[in-house]
């Protein structure tokens, strides 16, 4: 994992996954991040993010990086239900710093780091 061609051919070109809990093997990732018990904690926080653009969500454009900001005024704190619930109908949501409010993914990410550079 350590090889530079691991490296460049894999780890620099694809993001790391998780596979679901009924994979066997995979068990651990079932309660490691949940919607309930750590995106929730979004809430009040002023963490920026983005979501999937309308135009994706009514088919209208069909590009995979047209997004607009999580919410319309980045001044405000974040709220869970206005802003991540609601812009996950249908949609994607692109967090930054995540790992600064999710001790668990923050540390998956160094982590990994650590292991394949």
């Amino acid at each position: 994992a350590n090889s530079a061609t691991f490296k460049t051919n894999y780890w620099h070109k694809k993001p790391l996954l998780l596979q679901s809990a009924d994979v066997a093997g995979a068990q651990w990732v079932r309660d490691a991040f949940t919607m309930e018990n750590d995106v929730s904690l979004i809430d009040g926080s002023y963490i920026s993010g983005h979501r999937t653009h309308d135009l994706l969500r009514n088919g209208t454009n069909t590009s995979t990086w047209t997004v607009l900001p999580l919410k319309t005024e980045p001044s405000q704190p974040t709220s869970y239900r206005r802003d991540v619930l609601t812009s996950l109908e249908d949609g994607t949501i692109y967090f930054n710093n995540a790992g600064s409010l999710w001790k668990n993914v923050g540390a998956l990410c160094r982590l990994s780091n650590a292991a394949f550079g």
